[in-house]
This record gives C-alpha cells, structure tokens and sequence, in this order.
C-alpha cells in the first residue's frame, strides 16, 4: 500500500450499543484479514443504528479506500469531520490526504489536474498537523506531495517550452513552403514560355523519349512535400515517450512508501 491509514477505530464506551458494537469489532476482524466487502457490510449495518458516529464513517472510508472507491471514500471521510475533534480529527484528515495523493497519482496523465489534487492532499496534511503535530505519517506524506508537485510543474514548464519551440518550427516552415510555392511558380512561368517557342523541335523531343523509353527531366518536377509526415511522425513518437515517461514517473512514485507507523485503535 503506497499510503499507510490510520488504522480502524471501535465506538467510545459511551455509545457502544450492543448491536452496533459488535457489527463494528466484526467489520474490523474482517478488515484486517483483507476481506473488505464483509467489513463494509457489518460498517453499514452499524451506521443504520449509529448513524451520527464519525468513528463508523471513518472504518467505511478505510474499507473504500482499499477498494479503490476513492470518491465514496473522500464522501466517507468528509462525513466524519462532522463531529470529531481531537486525535481522531487529525487522522481523518491524514486520510483525506491519501485520498487525494492516490487521485492525484491516477490523474498525472493530465498534469494540471493532478497538481490540483495534490494541493488538495498538501492542505488535508497540514490540517492533520495542525490538529495533532506529533502525526509523523502526515509529515511525511506532506513531503512526498511536495516533491511530486514540483516534479510535475517542472514537467509541465517543459511541455510548454517545447510548444512554444514547435509554434516557432510551424512559422518557419509555412514561411519556407510559401517561398517553395513562389519557386516553383517561377519555374513553371519560364518553362511554359520555353514550350511556346519551340513548338516544333519539342514535339520531335517528345517522339524521341517515347520511342527510347525515356521521361521528362526530373529537374522540373515538383517534388512531394513529405515535412508534414515525418513532423507527424515526431509528433507521434513524442507522445509515446510522454506516455511512457508518465507511466514510469507513476511506477517510482507509487513505490514511495510510507514509513511504519503503528497507530493505536480507540476502545
């Protein structure tokens, strides 16, 4: 997992009505043994009778969250802020954070999209840090975004100098195509007026040629314009390697992993 949670939490004494309480010590037997359907079931159930609970909101996040249901997770999570406060608060906020890292790591195709969410997940971490300034997986996570979002501006600052290269590479192409068209109109205006005078010994020509199997000077023809292709061509390979590079950008920062850290559960 690229991102520790803050692990799963039972009700507080107070509110632990037998019912609900069992469906959520059940929900988190199955959690920890990876059967993550089962575990939302028995959350779900506990929430029906205990619907106020941020502590239920906060397990059904974490069970979204190993799904990869990363929307109803945020959903989840946001529920749970609505009446926490103290340690609880900071780790819900830790989660919010993974939340949007996980996101942002799927959106890096789209770089502006995923320097959006990884702002998102930088202030969720300072938020969990305000709150409880000892959360060292919070401070460390905050670093991670960090070098991430820089990574991908640098990126994109890139893409948009390599733009301005390629406009400034089209201007000067159009410019030498029309100088190419000015070219061959001139030579077509001289070789035209040079077929009107010698009517007569180019018709002979012409005889000869086809009798030797000969054609017409090359120096006169208009040679196809392949530039548009081979720039196609680059411009094909050059989304290739953006593919590959984001891929591989996505593969080392989904092997950052978060440092250890156990986090007691609330009884």
């Amino acid at each position: 997992m690229l991102l520790a949670l803050a692990v799963l939490v039972l009700l507080p004494l107070h509110v632990q009505a037998a019912s609900p309480y069992k469906a959520v010590q059940r929900g988190n037997e199955f959690y920890e043994a990876g059967e993550y359907d089962a575990a939302g079931l028995h959350y779900a159930s506990a929430s029906e009778a205990l619907p106020e609970a941020a502590e239920i909101y906060f397990n059904q996040g974490n069970v979204l969250y190993k799904q990869r249901k990363f929307l109803q997770a945020l959903a989840h999570y946001t529920n749970a802020l609505q009446s926490v406060n103290g340690v609880l608060e900071s780790r819900v906020k830790y989660n919010l954070g993974n939340v949007e890292y996980r996101r942002a790591l799927i959106a890096m195709s789209t770089p502006q999209d995923s320097m959006l969410l990884l702002r998102s997940a930088i202030t969720y971490y300072r938020d969990s840090l305000a709150v409880d300034p000892q959360q060292q997986n919070a401070r460390y996570n905050l670093e991670l975004a960090h070098r991430l979002l820089r990574q991908l501006y640098d990126e994109l600052q890139e893409d948009r100098r390599d733009n301005a290269d390629d406009g400034r590479n089209s201007e000067r192409k159009s410019e030498s195509d029309e100088s190419k068209q000015r070219q061959s109109e001139q030579r077509n205006s001289r070789k035209d007026s040079k077929e009107d005078e010698g009517q007569a010994g180019s018709e002979a020509s012409q005889s000869v040629m086809a009798d030797s199997g000969m054609e017409e000077s090359p120096e006169d023809m208009e040679m196809p314009d392949d530039l548009s292709l081979e720039e196609a061509e680059m411009k094909l390979n050059e989304f290739r390697d953006r593919a590959k590079k984001i891929a591989e950008m996505r593969q080392e920062w989904k092997k950052a992993r978060m440092r250890d850290g156990k986090v007691e559960k609330y009884w």
